[in-house]
């Protein structure tokens, strides 16, 4: 077999060997392979949902820097990764918390090796994998990976995806399918015969906890340089973007990663800035009810963050969970029916819709006054992590009309 890559893997740990992942397995924006572009397509959205308002992984810790560490971390608002300098060499370091179990990847970046002193590493970084970057060859199992890879002009460095129909940008897919990237599927499924004859400097993913969903292990097992990131776990909009910094790093793009990352900052700051300074503190409830349980975003999630920013009250904003909440339909609507607006119900796309699959919904105060607003699903998965600034002007321009006066959203729009 190509490209073996033997001990790449030696830099995974996981802390509590009892991998058990979360019971609900989504994440927004990682879509992948599956039997038929239109049900594939209904079932990820909905796992997306499901991640943003119904799982609970666990709560992400920040990264801890390694002993003799000579400068402080990269990162300003990420968590789930950092860049250490330790005796002039730099190490990476990524942490993907689940429920249950932190598996943790700490890994040399040749580039920071002056020639010659390979044999110089001290004792304390021998055992770590190298990495060696600028990345020429990727192959990227998810499409938020290829956002932030087409925002770094470097889509022409992939070399495999999971599927080209499941790719959310029409530029994006157009360009995998006119340089005929091949399709190397997913999870423990994952061709991975087919990635090694690729001869990837490195495979991006992303895991849940659970085997029967991840294919990190099956990569893992053939001495693969995978990279699982887990930017989609982060708790503030800007964490999630920041990662862009380090596939800057990985490209050696950094110039590039960090314009753009302080671009878009600067831009969600200012915002932030007029949000602020409202007098009004409209209120809001998210989710949708699935039976005789409602699915919600917990207060600790990175859409709750947003809520925040744009100068709005959550009613679960003491929560502390990253991934959700849980609750009763009648606990939601003693608490929530008077909520001036409500976000995020779930896969309705029309009020109809909603209301043959659960009348309830007529008894808020934001259905009633038409205050009900719905995201278009595909854009904000992909295009909503690299733009959380655009999310964030949505947000304002809905909850304070007037503070952004005749400003078209680019992702929320009423349900209708």
């Amino acid at each position: 077999m190509k490209g073996l890559r033997p001990h790449f893997w030696n830099a995974l740990s996981c802390q509590n060997s009892s991998c058990h992942g979360p019971s609900c397995h989504g994440r927004n924006g990682h879509h992948r392979t599956g039997a038929g572009r239109i049900c594939v397509l209904n079932v990820l959205f909905s796992l997306c949902i499901l991640w943003l308002l119904g799982c609970s992984p666990q709560e992400v810790p920040e990264v801890k820097p390694l002993a003799s560490v000579e400068a402080p971390s990269y990162t300003r608002y990420s968590k789930g990764f950092r860049i250490d300098t330790v005796t002039g060499f730099k190490i990476l370091s990524i942490t993907n918390p689940w429920a249950g179990h932190v598996l943790t990847q700490r890994i040399l970046l040749v580039d920071s090796l002056p020639k010659g002193v390979m044999g110089k590493i001290p004792d304390s970084l021998q055992a770590l994998p190298r990495l060696k970057i600028p990345l020429r060859r990727i192959v990227a199992l998810s499409s938020t990976h290829l956002a932030l890879l087409a925002d770094l002009q470097a889509l022409d460095r992939v070399v495999g995806v999971s599927r080209h129909d499941l790719i959310i940008s029409p530029t994006t897919r157009e360009n995998m399918a006119r340089r005929k990237v091949p399709q190397v599927g997913y999870g423990p499924s994952i061709q991975v015969e087919q990635v090694l004859e690729l001869e990837p400097d490195a495979v991006f993913t992303f895991g849940t906890g659970d085997s029967k969903f991840d294919d990190y292990s099956v990569l893992q097992e053939a001495h693969l340089p995978v990279l699982v990131l887990s930017e989609w776990l982060e708790s503030h909009p800007l964490g999630r973007l920041e990662w862009i910094r380090l596939l800057g790093i990985l490209l050696k793009q950094e110039n590039l990663a960090d314009s753009i990352f302080l671009d878009r900052a600067n831009r969600y700051d200012s915002l932030l800035r007029i949000a602020h300074k409202l007098p009004d503190l409209p209120t809001v409830m998210t989710g949708l009810p699935q039976g005789e349980t409602w699915y919600m975003t917990g207060g600790r999630n990175y859409f709750a963050q947003f809520l925040r920013d744009a100068k709005a009250k959550y009613y679960w904003n003491e929560n502390l969970s990253q991934g959700s909440l849980k609750s009763s339909v009648e606990q939601v609507l003693a608490t929530a029916q008077h909520a001036d607006y409500w976000l995020n119900p779930g896969t309705w796309n029309t009020r109809a819709e909603a209301l043959a699959e659960d009348p309830r919904v007529m008894l808020f105060d934001s259905w009633k006054k038409g205050q009900v607003y719905q995201h278009n699903k595909s854009d904000f998965w992909e295009l909503g992590m690299t733009r959380p600034d655009l999310v964030l002007a949505d947000l304002i321009a809905i909850f304070h009309p007037n503070s952004l006066p005749a400003y078209p959203t680019t992702f929320y729009q009423l349900l209708q």
